[in-house]
């Protein structure tokens, strides 16, 4: 159930042809959000903040009729909504720029009041290797203890949603509407996150994509966060915005490092060389700043095919067909073997068909 105050704020979030600041400026003019309710108070109000033009068509909105409408197409959806005056907003947003009226999400929303949420972004072109070691930093982190913050996108995103997803323990920040998962390629993975984690917008679910709002996103995922690990990006990634908005806010921004001239480690290199950024090349580094332990696994004991392979691989043996012909395995046989080595983790597959022992 949310309380009047609190559906008067979701029916003013989801006027989309209001800006931010008349929102904000129509809530300061009122004692209560609910005051919004009585037409003629919402009317000059609405006046005075944004004219003539539109306020009859925002004070008419504030009726139980449309506000029930709304919450029907949220229930319909599964969403939860939040507002800036509930009980499970994350104190994080409260002092961040333009600080969200509502916060749209699908899934386990106690995940947003948990203490160790560490962000890990990069570009969606990371190589295969650097994508599986932040796959590995974020299960590593995860099991630890750790919620991480993230965005939708492929690449990096993708990578550490995985690495956490089987924790339960990945907060995933969309760009538009819930409804409108960007890339569409990346929906069956949003979904399982929306099934087993979360995933909120700061937009109503029916709001299209637009290009403006992903710098606007990249300040969520920064605000929420203890710290920020980028995993890559050339020097105008998209990560640039979210390690802008942690070092401004004075939280620890750690880098992969990259070799030099390396054009998609171009960021994290100029991150760690010109805002102090911390070199990350050790999960125990993020581990010790959040205050947690590295989870002890029990390794899986390798036997038969799948230890006759990874030790030739872990030997440099990484193409498919040198295996073959080492093994005397015939490709039927070899697949699953080396599937089994990648779902393990303990393998990466590289360009063509080669292999990498991680």
């Amino acid at each position: 159930m949310y309380t009047k105050d609190e559906l008067a704020i979701i029916v003013l979030d989801s006027m989309l042809g209001l800006e931010y600041k008349h929102k904000i400026n129509i809530l300061a003019a009122v004692k209560r959000p609910s005051d919004l309710f009585d037409k003629e108070a919402a009317g000059r109000v609405a006046f005075s903040v944004i004219g003539e033009n539109k306020a009859n068509t925002v004070a008419s909105a504030f009726n139980d009729d449309y506000a029930g409408f709304i919450l029907e197409k949220c229930e319909k959806r599964g969403t939860k909504v939040i507002t800036k005056i509930s009980e499970g907003y994350p104190s994080e947003y409260v002092n961040v720029f333009m600080p969200p009226l509502c916060l749209y999400c699908n899934g386990d929303e106690r995940l947003l009041s948990k203490d160790k949420k560490f962000a890990i972004v990069g570009s969606r072109k990371c190589s295969p290797e650097m994508l599986a070691l932040t796959t590995d930093f974020a299960a590593e982190i995860s099991s630890a203890g750790g919620i991480i913050v993230t965005g939708s996108a492929g690449g990096a995103d993708s990578a550490a949603i995985k690495g956490a997803l089987d924790s339960g323990s990945v907060i995933s920040v969309v760009a538009g509407g819930i409804d409108h998962v960007y890339p569409e390629f990346n929906r069956r993975l949003i979904e399982k996150v929306e099934n087993s984690a979360l995933v909120i917008s700061e937009q109503p679910p029916e709001y299209e994509v637009k290009p403006w709002l992903f710098p606007m996103r990249n300040r969520l995922i920064a605000g929420l966060s203890k710290g920020v690990l980028i995993t890559g990006g050339k020097l105008d990634s998209g990560a640039r915005h979210t390690a802008t908005f942690a070092l401004d806010d004075g939280k620890e921004v750690f880098a992969f490092p990259y070799p030099p001239r390396s054009a998609i480690g171009a960021l994290c290199n100029s991150l760690i060389k010109n805002s102090g950024a911390a070199l990350c090349d050790d999960v125990n580094d993020i581990l010790s700043f959040l205050g947690l332990e590295r989870k002890e696994e029990e390794k899986t004991e390798l036997e038969g095919d799948e230890l006759s392979v990874f030790k030739l691989i872990k030997e440099g043996v990484e193409d498919a067909d040198a295996i073959l012909e080492k093994t005397g395995m015939k490709m039927f046989e070899l697949a699953p073997v080396l599937t089994s080595l990648e779902l393990q983790g303990l393998i990466v597959k590289l360009s063509g068909n080669s292999y990498k022992a991680v």
